[in-house]
Formats: structure tokens, C-alpha cells, sequence
């Protein structure tokens, strides 16, 4: 996660049609949802993508703070 994320994700906006949707997701310590949306708006500025950003609520069956970083992409 930490050494391949930002090349999977321009990867993904390299054949992402416009009007998609894209799902980031992982329980990666490190990665909160901030993380994850600052990530992928440098990928998305690098391909020359938009994109709206969407984050989920926190997870019921976890503590706060502990569980999946989510966020929707949601690629112009």
C-alpha cells in the first residue's frame, strides 16, 4: 500500500472513463481518509483528472479511529 498506491491509482485514472467511480479503500494504519483524498488529488492533478471526493462514515463494528480508510472517487 504504502509503495505502490499512488502508481495503481494513476493507473486506474489512465482507463477510468468520465462519470466513474472509484473506490480507495485500506486498513492501513497510515493511510486515514485526509491521506487517502490528498493522494489522490496529486494523482489526479498528475494525469490531469477532477475527480469529487467523497468520504464514508466510520465503521460500526469498530472503535474509533481503528478499521478501513474509505473514499469514493468520483472522476470527471
Amino acid at each position: 500500500m504504502e509503495q505502490h498506491f499512488e502508481d495503481l491509482l494513476c493507473a486506474a485514472l489512465e482507463v477510468a472513463m468520465p462519470k466513474c467511480a472509484i473506490l480507495l479503500s485500506t486498513n492501513c494504519a497510515k493511510f486515514d481518509q485526509v491521506a487517502l483524498e490528498h493522494m489522490a488529488r496529486v494523482c489526479a492533478k498528475g494525469k490531469r483528472r477532477t475527480a469529487d471526493y467523497a468520504r464514508t462514515g466510520p465503521m460500526v463494528d469498530f472503535p474509533a479511529g481503528a478499521g478501513a480508510s474509505t473514499l469514493w472517487m468520483m472522476v470527471r
